[in-house]
């Protein structure tokens, strides 16, 4: 899975998660934690995870 591809598994997840929650803050947390459980899921937040770290160090230096 590339880097768009990752942005948008993550996003969809973000967005049933919250959806899912119905504003209730817990309920989307255990939304998105049994989302996880998914590998290419939790691949995709990872993969996100990992460039936005990246960015970050880069802007720093």
């Amino acid at each position: 899975m590339n880097y768009l591809e990752a942005i948008e598994v993550a996003k969809k997840a973000m967005e049933d998660a919250v959806e899912q929650g119905g504003g209730d803050d817990i309920r989307m947390t255990k939304a998105l934690a049994d989302a996880m459980q998914d590998p290419r899921i939790a691949q995709a937040f990872e993969t996100v995870g990992l460039h936005d770290l990246l960015a970050e160090q880069n802007t720093q230096h």
